[in-house]
């Protein structure tokens, strides 16, 4: 069981289709991802979103039931415990019949970001999340790009997304991953990425397939999609992007980018952590 995490145009779907890949090499069967379950594939995405309909579905409800939507999140997290709250969230279990089973799966939504901590009371556990973060700009013109959403906007939503995927206590991913790591080989996260799978699919996996889990297939399959040109085609993106004069958001979401950076590098993102608090104060005020 894993959750794959990130604000939207983070790069939620490579990583997703990442770990599918790794999964299939090991044998592990992801049920989530039948034809008829997961999204299918788009312009914008044309390798596939690796996200089940049915997650998709109960995050937009989730969002809905709090007078909220994906591009309209709210600033402070819900009382997901309170009485009406947990009634509502215990409903959806009927909706995620194989999220409830004690079996192998993975899924993706950047809602998750927001929502991760509701499915505590959905699925009664925490289920792990690995988590993918962008450069605040390029994310702001993918989503100019994709759904014509003003400049400022997008990086409104880029730092609502991820302070509140970096601020959870007890949610907080077991493993945060930069889009630009991907960029080159020199930078592939190997090591992490085998470690953190490696504990996360122990129970999953015989021995021997644990062996098989290692940096190099890791880079095997990393290699593929480097290939096929998914990560080096991040290219001009914050060059097309215009910001109305004097706006201090996108200042403060650099800022804030370059310090979650340095924690990324250095292996220190603990759980609670929070980037500058002062970028969401300015982006949603």
């Amino acid at each position: 069981m894993l959750f794959v995490a990130g604000c939207h145009r983070s790069g939620t779907s490579f990583l997703s289709g990442l770990l599918h890949e790794m999964a299939n090499q090991l044998g592990l069967v992801n049920p989530l991802f039948a034809d008829s379950a997961a999204l299918p594939a788009t312009f914008e995405n044309s390798k596939g979103y690796f996200e089940s309909r049915s997650l998709l579905q109960a995050n937009d409800r989730i969002l809905s039931f709090f007078e909220c939507s994906w591009d309209f999140p709210w600033l402070g997290q819900p009382d997901f415990a309170a009485a009406q709250s947990r009634a509502f969230l215990a409903e959806l279990r009927a909706d995620l019949p194989i999220h409830t089973r004690d079996h192998f799966w993975i899924d993706k939504d950047p809602r998750l970001c927001l929502t991760s901590e509701a499915y505590r009371h959905v699925l009664l556990r925490q289920i792990p999340l690995i988590a993918i973060v962008r450069h605040p700009i390029e994310v702001a013109a993918s989503l100019q790009a994709r759904d014509g959403i003003p400049p400022d906007r997008g990086l409104a939503l880029w730092a609502a997304y991820n302070l509140a995927l970096l601020g959870q206590e007890s949610g907080a991913p077991r493993l945060c991953l930069s889009f630009e790591s991907f960029a080159s080989p020199a930078t592939w996260p190997l090591q992490r990425l085998s470690s953190a799978l490696s504990a996360l699919w122990d129970e999953w996996l015989e021995p021997a397939q644990l062996e098989r889990l290692s940096p190099a297939l890791v880079e095997q399959v990393i290699g593929r999609s480097y290939a096929d040109g998914q990560v080096r085609q991040r290219a001009v993106l914050q060059t097309r992007l215009t910001l109305p004069p004097g706006v201090l958001l996108a200042e403060t979401a650099v800022e804030a980018w370059q310090g979650l950076q340095k924690r990324l590098l250095a292996g220190d993102l603990t759980p609670g952590v929070r980037t500058d608090s002062k970028c969401v104060t300015v982006a949603l005020a």
